[in-house]
């Protein structure tokens, strides 16, 4: 279980306000949030594991959170390639990931706290010879 390795982003943590103790919790509970839409949308065991070690890259120190940088770190030079595949050629079952979303959406939304917010979340992009200076989502 990858995503249970503790080199997550300390400013992550920090921003989400979680301390150490919890880590493993949280790497255990983001675990079973990949597994549930892996078994519902992934056909092959690989597009599961390459699933999880980008999950993992996204949350990681790693300066770059592209599909390369995350790859060479976690899988070697020999994986690159299969990480590359995994977002280009494997084929996903869309529609049961999507069904597995709203699934879990709703079983969220009907709990007696449960609540739907919505956040403007734009910010204007600085710099006069930026391309596009406008708000970036």
């Amino acid at each position: 279980m990858m995503l249970a390795q503790n080199d997550w982003h300390p400013l992550l943590l920090e921003q989400a306000g979680i301390i150490e103790e919890t880590v493993s919790q949280l790497g255990e509970t983001l675990f079973d949030f990949h597994q549930s839409f892996a078994a519902a949308g992934f056909k092959r065991i690989e597009q599961q594991r390459l699933g999880e070690v980008y999950l993992k890259g996204l949350v990681s120190n790693l300066e770059r959170k592209s599909v390369e940088p995350i790859a060479l770190h976690y899988l070697g030079t020999h994986k690159v390639r299969s990480m590359q595949m995994f977002f280009s050629d494997y084929k996903w079952d869309d529609e049961a990931i999507l069904d597995e979303y709203q699934s879990q959406i709703s079983e969220l939304l009907a709990e007696p706290g449960g609540m739907l917010t919505v956040d403007s979340s734009e910010f204007l992009k600085k710099g006069e010879e930026s391309v596009g200076v406008a708000p970036q989502y």
